[in-house]
């Protein structure tokens, strides 16, 4: 996904870019979905597994506590290698995470996988924003960036 140099509005790659912000913006909700669903579903969870407030509290913080640590480091990776197979390395991580979490009928697994699908989802920031910073023109990466960010309120 990464260019070289910013692309001119004319040009068949000024053009691509639109569908490379579809990607990245579909990529953001796809990963809110999960990352966010585990809020919406604490409720259903606590009862298919028997669970204290404080246990579900600690399986929600598990998914968003890995975030926290991995941005720096994630963004750091992202200086030196491709966002598209970050991003995609990402995006797989964190669904084999919430895959497994529906098979499980453990709470220390169930535990483990949600941290796990974290580690998934912080490459889902950073990521996109490489996208739209190596995309789109100065003048349009403010406009691009709010409609790439659209994808976390539509998760």
């Amino acid at each position: 996904m990464t260019g070289s140099g910013a692309p001119s509005a004319g040009d068949a790659r000024g053009k691509y870019r639109w569908i490379v912000l579809t990607v990245a913006t579909i990529a953001q909700a796809g990963t809110a979905v999960i990352y966010l669903g585990v809020g919406v579903l604490a409720g259903f969870i606590q009862e298919r597994f028997d669970l204290s407030g404080a246990q579900t509290g600690l399986l929600i913080t598990a998914i968003g506590i890995v975030p926290l640590f991995a941005l720096i480091p994630v963004g750091r990776f992202l200086d030196h290698h491709s966002e598209r197979h970050i991003i995609a390395g990402g995006a797989l991580l964190l669904g084999f995470g919430v895959a497994v979490a529906s098979l499980v009928d453990s709470y220390l697994i169930l535990l483990a996988v949600f941290t796990i699908a974290g580690a998934g989802y912080a490459t889902a920031q950073p990521g996109g924003s490489k996208v739209v910073a190596a995309w789109f023109p100065a003048a349009e990466r403010g406009v691009a960036m709010g409609i790439r960010q659209t994808g976390l309120p539509l998760g």
